[in-house]
């Protein structure tokens, strides 16, 4: 079934969610019904200085993406792994995205390298109230950052790179 709806929704292309502005579109309302259902995204970074052992020899990374996957699937999140965030002073760069009133809302976190800090991010994903002001417990804090930076930041917003192992 097509809706006509407003192109400020967030609707889902074939991989990633895209936030659209401005007029009216038609679209297939069981995107539009996914994305209502989620509202939550999160993104890790794995690309040059996250997830990169030689960076960060000690990090167990496919573990730290296990836990964070297996916390979106109880949340009915969605959880992508992209590529560099350009914000590699950070390493290990989280971000979860999420939004209220038509209004995108992100925390972004850095240096999430123990396991205690993927267990509270976690957790965070496990029970984020979406319409508190500061919604980050008090064991994130010193991981929240502010982006700078970025040249393009809608570019998050189109389909991740897949990852390749081997």
């Amino acid at each position: 079934m097509l809706l006509s709806v407003p192109m400020t929704t967030v609707m889902k292309s074939d991989q990633a969610l895209q936030p659209l502005s401005g007029g009216t579109a038609e679209v297939d309302s069981a995107r539009v019904e996914l994305v209502s259902r989620t509202n939550l995204v999160v993104l890790v970074c794995r690309a040059c200085c996250c997830g990169n052992s030689v960076k960060h020899e000690g990090v167990d990374h496919d573990a730290q993406e296990l836990q964070l996957r297996q916390a979106c699937e109880q949340q009915g999140a969605v959880f992508r792994i992209v590529d560099c965030l350009d914000q590699c002073s950070e390493s290990n760069v989280i971000v979860l995205r999420w939004w209220n009133r038509n209004r995108r809302c992100e925390i972004w976190l850095g240096q999430v390298l123990l396991p205690q800090a993927t267990e509270a991010v976690a957790g965070l994903i496990k029970t984020l109230d979406r319409n508190s002001p500061n919604p980050v417990p008090d064991t994130l804090t010193r991981h929240v950052f502010q982006v700078v930076g970025i040249e393009n930041p809608h570019r998050f917003e189109v389909t991740p790179t897949p990852r390749v192992s081997g």
